[in-house]
Formats: structure tokens, C-alpha cells, sequence
């Protein structure tokens, strides 16, 4: 599956000035997405998932002056402090002409309610959200005709379902729900895929081919996994989208594989889980 692999060790960059910064991400995976950045120059980036804003910080930090960063969250207090707003980080740690006039945020919303606001053209994302099904299948469907043909899309906590990433420090731990991230990675049908020289890398990236709206059957097949929950609120915006952006087919097999979740949750199927 993973095509190429992104040496990290041999980038020079002081991780030592993540201490001011509250970054749910090893070293590694920073250095990951550092990197990609460097290599990519970006000039719409799209990061759905804000939490305090530590990638936030370094998205801005590390790109160019001339890009623009969007950041979308569904929540608007940052779920780990609710005295503070996503993305405090940024506002709190980086010099304010870095970023006031090229980050523009979009709290309290999903990334399907902002993504027409937003436009086309990205040509960097970094999802990271809820890791559990069916979380960022969602937000990728959501995207997909928004991107740039050879735009990154980078993923975080690929193996969320192995070990935690918590302020730089890997704990190993298990969260058997936590597979949704390293799932997407597997189902893109992209031919380029990243992931930085680590012995179980928990980021990476895949190049968009142009050609995703052909091969969007792969994805949606692999909602067919058991989700641990259903945004009930949000399922009528999808079903909409995707019959809107994917056709007739696609609408279909979303909606059967929706109908499919509700009668587990409902208790139709034996769980054998």
C-alpha cells in the first residue's frame, strides 16, 4: 500500500520548541507533516479538526506567507480546556502577523456546512478528527471535489487503535474503535502514499490523482465497516451531497449502507463483537 517512505531524522528542526506549544503529535509525526508541507508549498490548505490549534500553529508557522489556512472544527470551545476556544494555541504562541490575515476559522460547524464557503482549489488537508468510524470517511467525502488534482491529503493517528499520541509522548494503549483514520488510508485508490520511517508510523499522506470521483465506490465500500456512532444530524447534508456530487449509484449504496447501520444499532444483527 505505502509507496514511498519520508525519511524524518534527517530534518533539521528543533522539537525542542514544541514546549510551548500543547500539540497532540509525536516528533515524528510533526516532522511528517513539516516535511510534506516543504516539499508540497501549499497555497490553500484545508485542516479539518482544530482542538487547541497545536497543528494549526505549526500549519501557519511552516508554510508560506502566502498561503491561506482554513481551519473547520464541529466544535467551538476546545473540547480539552472550555474556557478557551478552538485553536487558542495560535493566538496564544505565534506572532499575530503570521497568521491574522491568512487563517480563517470555522467553528461550530461541520466541514460539510463551510466547504462551498471555502471553494476549490485546496491543495493541502490535514484531517484529524474523531478516528472512529464514521468520522473521517465523512469529511473526505465531503472534500473530494474541492481538492486540486495532486493536492496531499494527510491523515493523523493512522493506528490511533494501537497507541495514543498525548503531548509528544507515545503511550501504548488500545482502542479497538479507533481504526477509522488508518482505514481511509488503506480504501483511497491514490497510487502515491506516505508515511515517515517509524516502526508503526501513526501519519500519513496520499497525493490525489484527479481521478477519485471515478473510484469513489471504493470508499464509500468501506462504510460498510460497523460505525460506533451515527451523526443523525448530519446524515440528511450527506445523502444530499452525495447523491449531488457522486450520482445516482453512490446515492444508493450510501443510503443502504446507512439503512445497514441503523438496524445494528437498532439491534436487528447479532453483535458478535
Amino acid at each position: 500500500m505505502i509507496t514511498n517512505i519520508i525519511p524524518t531524522d534527517g530534518l533539521n528542526y528543533d522539537i525542542s520548541r514544541m514546549k510551548d506549544v500543547k500539540l497532540l503529535m509525536s516528533p515524528t509525526d510533526l516532522k511528517f507533516l513539516i516535511r510534506m508541507l516543504k516539499i508540497r508549498n501549499p497555497k490553500k490548505i484545508l485542516e479539518i479538526g482544530v482542538c487547541n490549534g497545536g497543528s494549526s500553529y505549526y500549519l501557519l508557522k511552516e508554510s508560506s506567507p502566502k498561503s491561506i489556512v482554513h481551519s473547520v472544527d464541529i466544535e467551538t470551545e476546545c473540547p480539552h480546556d472550555r474556557t478557551k476556544m478552538c485553536g487558542y494555541t495560535v493566538e496564544e504562541n505565534l506572532n499575530r502577523e503570521i497568521w491574522e490575515n491568512r487563517w480563517i476559522k470555522h467553528l461550530g460547524m461541520d466541514v460539510i456546512d463551510c466547504i462551498d464557503e471555502i471553494g476549490g482549489d485546496i491543495d493541502f488537508v490535514l484531517i484529524d478528527t474523531v478516528h472512529t468510524m464514521p468520522g473521517e470517511f465523512l469529511s473526505y467525502l465531503a472534500i473530494i471535489p474541492y481538492l486540486k488534482k495532486g493536492a496531499v491529503v494527510v491523515l493523523h493517528d493512522v493506528y490511533d487503535n494501537y497507541h495514543e499520541i498525548i503531548n509528544g509522548k507515545m503511550l501504548t494503549t488500545w482502542n479497538a474503535d479507533s481504526f477509522c483514520t488508518g482505514l481511509l488510508l488503506s480504501s483511497v485508490p491514490s497510487k502515491k502514499k506516505y508515511m515517515p520511517d517509524d516502526d508503526v508510523p501513526n501519519i500519513g499522506a496520499f497525493i490525489q490523482s484527479g481521478k477519485e470521483m471515478d473510484y469513489v465506490m471504493d470508499v464509500l465500500r468501506a462504510l460498510f465497516v460497523k460505525w460506533r456512532y451515527i451523526p443523525e444530524e448530519m446524515m440528511d447534508k450527506y445523502s444530499v451531497m452525495i447523491r449531488e456530487k457522486y450520482g445516482e449509484k453512490a446515492s444508493k449504496f450510501f443510503d443502504e449502507c446507512l439503512k445497514m447501520q441503523y438496524e445494528i444499532k437498532n439491534g436487528k444483527y447479532l453483535d458478535f463483537a
